[in-house]
């Protein structure tokens, strides 16, 4: 069978289910097809690792201030129509997090009515 797995060119990462192919210089799977597939060792396939748990992006410690700081230029950004990455990035709010202005603008509208 022509795969990844026991071609020449194929080298096993950390995780046995990955690994860099010399021929197309970049990571594949152990049981891709290739057309550069040139026969090697017979190995045994591996099982895939344990994926680690993902990083969080920081929380709102920095973020809900800086939207408290700037609410009344972003309520009237949010009626100008202004996009919500925009408004986050006038306020200084990471790029990642501009979801939270309007889950705070849905909750102000909440709080109000």
């Amino acid at each position: 069978m022509p795969d990844c797995l026991n071609c020449i060119h194929w080298q096993r990462s950390d995780d046995p289910v990955v690994g860099w192919c010399l021929a197309v210089k970049g990571w594949r799977f152990q049981f891709e097809d290739c057309p550069g597939y040139e026969a090697g060792e017979n190995r045994e396939p591996g099982e895939p690792a344990e994926l680690p748990e993902p990083e969080k992006y920081p929380d709102n410690d920095w973020t809900r201030p800086q939207i408290l700081a700037n609410q009344e230029r972003i309520r009237r950004w949010h009626k100008e129509g202004r996009p919500y990455w925009w408004m986050a990035q006038m306020c200084r709010i990471p790029y990642w997090n501009y979801q939270q202005i309007p889950k705070w603008l849905a909750r102000e509208e909440n709080r109000c009515s």
